[in-house]
């Protein structure tokens, strides 16, 4: 891991740090939104399926929610 670490070349560190920058330079909210919209979009991509449940599990849950 050592060697990949000392073969980094200048140009690439350079590149890091200007990202470093410019992410600096971005106003905090707008740049949480474009991160988890970048998430949303690369989770959006993996199959889903939900979970199975049985009838009387959905009845009790809506019990458990009229009663609070």
């Amino acid at each position: 891991m050592l060697e990949s670490i000392s073969s980094i070349s200048g140009s690439n560190l350079g590149y890091l740090l200007f990202g470093i920058l410019l992410g600096l330079g971005v106003p905090f909210r707008y740049g949480m939104e474009r991160i988890r919209g970048l998430s949303r979009a690369a989770l959006d991509r993996l199959p889903y399926k939900p979970p199975q449940t049985s009838r009387s599990d959905r009845e009790n849950t809506k019990t458990d929610m009229e009663d609070n």
